[in-house]
Order: C-alpha cells, then sequence, then structure tokens
C-alpha cells in the first residue's frame, strides 16, 4: 500500500481543486457551500468531503491544514444539513425522493469522514465540523430505521448504514442503538442474496457486487461477533 500511498494523496488534491474551484460561495444561493450542478444535488459534495478531510488531515498533503479548505469544509457541512430532509433522508433528485438507500450512501461517506476527524483531532479542534457531521449523521438515523429501499443492493447499503449508526449512539441513546441493529437483523434474517461464485441478485459484476461486498465487509468492521461470517455463509441462498 505505502507504494500507492502518493498516488492516492495527489488523487484526492485533484478531487479537491475541482470542489474548490465550483463551490459556491455566494451565501444567498441555494447551492452555497456546495458544488454548482445543473440539479441541488447533495451526494457529491458529501463524497467529496471525505477527501477533503483525507488531505487537510495528512502531513504529506499540500492542503494540509490549510486555512482556505477548512473554510469550504464548513460552508460545505451548511449545505449538506440544508440538503437534509426534515425526515433525516436524503435525495437522489434524479429519481428517489426521501431516499433512505441514497441516505446510507451519504452516511457511509458522512461516517467515515467523521471518524477521521474524531482519530486525527484533539478536544477543541474542528469543533464546527465534528458537531455539524455529529447533527447530520443522527438525524439521518430516522429515515435509515423506517425507510425502504428499491433494489436488491440497497438492502446492503441501509444494514450497514444501520449497524454504523447503532454503533455511533450505543454510549448516548442505547435503546436507539438497539431498535437500529433490530432493524438490521431484519434485512439479515432474509438472508443473503448471493452464491458461491460471488454472484448477487443483481448479477452486476462491474457495479453493485462491489457495493454489495462493500456493504458486507462494513456490517463485519462494525460488530464483535466473530461468528459473523458463519453467520453470512449459513444464510447464503
Amino acid at each position: 500500500m505505502k507504494r500507492y500511498m502518493g498516488h492516492l494523496i495527489r488523487s484526492a488534491e485533484k478531487r479537491v481543486d475541482h470542489f474548490l474551484s465550483t463551490q459556491v460561495t455566494n451565501e444567498k444561493d441555494p447551492f452555497y457551500g456546495g458544488m454548482k450542478r445543473a440539479i441541488l444535488e447533495v451526494k457529491p459534495t458529501i463524497y467529496v468531503m471525505a477527501d477533503a478531510a483525507s488531505v487537510y488531515l495528512n502531513p504529506e498533503s499540500r492542503y494540509y491544514k490549510d486555512a482556505a479548505l477548512l473554510r469550504a469544509m464548513e460552508a460545505a457541512v451548511t449545505f449538506i444539513a440544508n440538503c437534509q430532509r426534515e425526515d433525516g433522508s436524503f435525495d437522489y433528485p434524479s429519481c428517489n425522493f426521501k431516499s433512505a438507500p441514497d441516505t446510507s450512501f451519504c452516511f457511509k461517506r458522512l461516517i467515515a469522514t467523521y471518524r477521521l476527524f474524531l482519530k486525527y483531532t484533539g478536544e477543541g479542534e474542528l469543533d464546527k465540523l465534528k458537531d455539524g457531521y455529529r447533527f447530520i449523521l443522527e438525524e439521518s438515523l430516522n429515515a435509515l430505521l423506517t425507510g425502504g429501499f428499491h433494489t436488491p443492493n440497497h438492502r446492503w447499503g441501509i444494514t450497514a448504514a444501520l449497524m454504523q449508526g447503532a454503533n455511533l449512539v450505543k454510549e448516548d441513546n442505547p435503546e436507539l442503538a438497539a431498535q437500529l441493529l433490530a432493524r438490521a437483523d431484519q434485512y439479515l434474517a432474509e438472508g443473503i442474496d448471493g452464491n458461491e461464485e460471488g454472484e448477487y441478485a443483481e448479477r452486476s459484476t462491474g457495479n453493485y457486487n462491489a457495493v454489495v461486498n462493500n456493504a458486507m465487509m462494513a456490517m463485519y468492521e462494525e460488530t464483535d461477533d466473530k461468528n459473523y461470517l458463519g453467520y453470512v455463509e449459513r444464510n447464503l441462498k
């Protein structure tokens, strides 16, 4: 992995370059803090914020602790919060509104970025970002808990996010954490829609198989149950 680290950092920096060049800075614009697009969409900003956090926190990056990038990230959090629905969900505005699966895909990037902030900052550092992310993440939990899905891979994106959410709130709100895990168990009880060749129901080697595999790995990482892989094997259809 070390041989690729420089490439990964440079690639992330290029994405952050694009983010900064397209971010709306006019506070009266509905896109303020987000990346200007043909339609009002939050997902690209959420995704690129993971890159922004990574390079901001990495001493080997030219964006390390860059003041302008910090201001841009703070504005982006405002944009993300403004795009969140009253039920905690996010839209995929070309087709899915109040979408639990798209909320789960956003949640995956949001919690990864939040965990970077927690791991690589001290007390009192980047509090505006950490508090903003925490609020958005907790608001998302209702949509994940109550929403449905449209396609087979969506269930596993939601299940992984439910388990990540449970770990997020387990100390402050153990009752909600238990509800999130119970909902995840309902999805798992349906069985894993895969076979011994690694194909899932959508039979999408180029895309959705990877989405499901990433969700499965996230579920494994979130659980302390060392028998989880055996559980998956027993429930393969």
